[in-house]
């Protein structure tokens, strides 16, 4: 039997943002109890808060924009497994805990078939550090 996991994180305030990356507000911009005829409201936040997808275009200059990525690239089956048994993926989606760390181009450049990455790496520590891995 297959099961469907969501491993998205919830949008509130005060979730963790890349420092200087405008903060994560969901507020009214009109109201009803203000005497508006309707409740309207607006969200803004940078598009790395929470759970996000980074298109190749935010690696590489002439890289895929997100539009630019097929819908079924982020869905079904994926492999998830320790950062340290990446070179071991078969699947065309993966999903690893990185601890702080995160892969080289080079070695999701040697995974066949790979349509779909997902890591930990910021997944918002309230204080993150980044570091160099040797494993990595």
């Amino acid at each position: 039997m297959s099961r469907i996991y969501d491993v998205t994180r919830t949008l509130a305030p005060g979730i963790w943002v890349w420092p200087g990356d405008r903060a994560y507000d969901c507020s009214l911009t009109w109201k009803m109890a203000a005497g508006e005829s309707v409740n309207v409201g607006q969200v803004t936040m940078s598009c790395h808060t929470g759970t996000h997808m980074d298109a190749p275009f935010h690696f590489a200059e002439s890289g895929a924009t997100a539009e630019a990525i097929p819908l079924d690239h982020c869905m079904g089956p994926c492999e998830v497994l320790p950062l340290a048994q990446l070179p071991r993926a078969t699947a065309e989606r993966v999903l690893v805990k990185a601890n702080g760390c995160a892969p080289t181009a080079e070695a999701l450049g040697r995974l066949a078939g790979l349509k779909l990455f997902g890591t930990d790496f910021h997944s918002g520590w309230a204080a993150w550090t980044p570091r160099r891995c040797a494993r990595c």
